[in-house]
């Protein structure tokens, strides 16, 4: 077994038999629950439950002592928070209960119902599909020369700090920015491009690249710069209010520090990871983007966030729209395919271009799935202009049904275990190699609150900064990455 216990082939660490009798009891619970239990959103839960334990279950037996650093841990966390917890307590509350059922009960357990089967889906592909897949990208050590490394990351730290100063500079100045989370800061957001705005967030990789190499036969004063580069970087999403960001760039550190030191966290750390994630990368920028704590500062929503650690606070934080996309999602039912018709791919197609300027656009870049959701289920009805989220089940199912939903989830599990092998051993692996599995990680707990067509452009700019500066520091440029 390899070095740190989490082995890139299934027999190292549990035998097809344990898998195949884990998932087979899982899939005919399930289907036992689906079929022989009266319909109702009491059944559908269930059926959450049962996917959730089985994925659980499998991620223990596979992945061993280090489960708390697989992809479906984090996977089931975030789908967990949606699919059961969130919809958990609206039963548990008398009126939210009673409005679910009044307005949306029957599309509530349809999605609820969907979200089972994504959850399933996904378990399939990573726990037994998957096992004998080759690593996503090959891990291995790249010798990278030392000089034209620091001079790639210098040139791609130019180029953020010198789009960042026109986005401050054309948004009215720094001040905009510190005076709290405003309507000029938002109407800044709009007006701007997403390569100026985000250009912060490329500098992020490269610091957690020096953070792990330090850790890794390097120096205290990479680790020292490196971590300069991680703070800087999220210095402008911290006075936007911006979460996703800041929450992938927060768990991924954590993630990649582990890692690259072979810990492993107790059993009570890891668990309580979970809630300090929530609360720094959640809570905090929530309050600081409502109208409570506008034209306030980040001290403000921070002081508003420690009135909220009693239980009663955090069981109105469930309730909020943070988690409430089973509920958009019930929505969404009654319009998507009634009113919609199926996209066959439309989104994704879309997707294809959107990372492209929005000036060499016409008009505007093709809508997402969620703004095409909320045209038909939401602004009709509504006179705000607040974006709801779907879940990334929406995605696939607007675009191709219920086997959309199983196809895509399926295809999820498939990449994300190929991803899992490649860090069996992460003594062997090479310091970028441990960043992309650590980020891409931590992007599971925004990426299953929204969709694929609009989040994997964060996910592209944690990942090719550090790339182009790994290619343009290779000591043997005639291999490939």
């Amino acid at each position: 077994m390899s070095g740190d216990g989490l082995s890139g082939t299934l027999d190292e660490t549990a035998t097809r038999r344990q898998v195949l009798w884990v998932l087979i009891v899982g899939l005919v619970s399930w289907f036992i629950l689906w079929r022989l239990v009266p319909a109702g959103v009491n059944a559908q839960l269930g059926l959450v439950f049962v996917s959730l334990v089985t994925l659980v279950a499998l991620v223990v037996v596979i992945d061993s002592r280090n489960w708390w650093r697989s992809p479906g841990v984090w996977f089931a966390v975030a789908a967990g928070l949606i699919f059961f917890v969130r919809p958990l307590v609206d039963l548990i509350d008398e009126e939210s209960s009673y409005q679910l059922n009044l307005y949306i009960g029957a599309t509530y357990e349809q999605a609820l119902e969907m979200g089972a089967l994504g959850i399933m889906s996904f378990t399939i592909g990573y726990a037994w599909l998957g096992r004998g897949s080759r690593p996503l990208h090959h891990p291995r050590r790249i010798d990278v020369d030392e000089k034209r490394f620091n001079r790639g990351a210098i040139l791609v730290v130019v180029v953020s700090v010198l789009l960042t100063s026109v986005f401050v500079t054309t948004s009215g100045g720094l001040g905009v920015f510190l005076g709290g989370r405003t309507d000029r800061t938002a109407a800044a957001l709009e007006a701007s491009s997403g390569y100026l705005y985000s250009a912060p967030q490329w500098i992020f990789p490269i610091g957690l690249y020096y953070i792990v190499a330090s850790y890794r036969g390097g120096t205290r004063l990479q680790r020292v710069f490196g971590i300069a580069l991680v703070a800087g970087s999220q210095g402008l999403s911290i006075l936007l209010g911006s979460r996703s960001y800041f929450l992938i760039a927060a768990l991924a550190c954590t993630l990649a520090v582990l890692i690259s030191r072979s810990a492993r966290p107790r059993l009570l750390v890891a668990v309580g990871l979970i809630p300090l994630v929530v609360y720094l990368g959640i809570i905090v920028p929530r309050l600081y983007r409502t109208s409570d704590s506008s034209e306030g500062s980040v001290a403000v929503a921070l002081d508003a966030s420690l009135n909220e650690l009693g239980g009663s606070d955090w069981y109105k934080f469930l309730q909020s729209d943070d988690f409430a996309m089973a509920r958009n999602l019930a929505l969404a039912l009654r319009v998507v395919p009634e009113k919609t018709g199926f996209g066959f791919g439309e989104t994704y197609l879309a997707a294809a271009v959107r990372p492209l300027p929005r000036q060499l656009f016409a008009e505007d870049k093709p809508p997402d799935v969620d703004s095409i959701i909320n045209a038909r289920a939401i602004y009709p009805y509504r006179s705000t202009i607040t974006g709801y989220s779907y879940s990334y089940v929406s995605e696939p199912f607007y675009n191709f049904g219920y086997f959309g939903v199983i196809g895509f989830s399926v295809g999820l599990g498939l990449v994300l275990r190929s991803l899992r092998n490649g860090i069996s051993d992460s003594q062997s692996k090479s310091a970028q190699y441990i960043v992309y599995y650590s980020v891409v990680v931590a992007s599971l707990l925004v990426f299953v609150r929204g969709n694929l067509g609009t989040d994997y452009q964060r996910l592209l700019f944690f990942i090719l900064p550090l790339w182009f500066v790994v290619l343009y520091g290779r000591a043997d440029a005639t291999r490939g990455l």
